[in-house]
């Protein structure tokens, strides 16, 4: 017994655009075919509107704009790798001296 079906591919295709690029993402949607077998999400990026013009006003370009956005996060993974791996050392430091103090004890008779 055979069995076939008919299995096409299917793909999820995540797609962004800030403000400038909506206009682009229209004329892409104008010319991709109905029956692609392609779900589109569309994200319009930067999410919050506060910040969308933020970057040109403080003079970055986009590109500067996520190499800034970049150092910043890196730095902030950075301090709280620090305050971990610094409470790690007190953790086991405070361990060492509670077990050197609970066999160094003088045994009252």
């Amino acid at each position: 017994m055979e069995h076939t079906t008919d299995r096409r591919s299917s793909y999820v295709v995540g797609i962004g655009a800030s403000a400038g690029g909506l206009e682009a993402l229209e004329r892409f949607f104008d010319h991709v075919p109905a029956s692609t077998g392609m779900a589109f999400v569309v994200m319009r990026s930067p999410a919050y509107d506060a910040y969308g013009d933020s970057a040109r006003e403080h003079g970055l370009t986009p590109l500067g704009d996520q190499q800034l956005a970049g150092g910043m996060m890196l730095s902030l993974d950075f301090l709280v790798m620090m305050f971990a791996l610094c409470l790690f050392f007190w953790a086991s430091a405070r361990d060492a001296d509670e077990a050197e103090a609970a066999t160094t004890r003088p045994v009252r008779a």
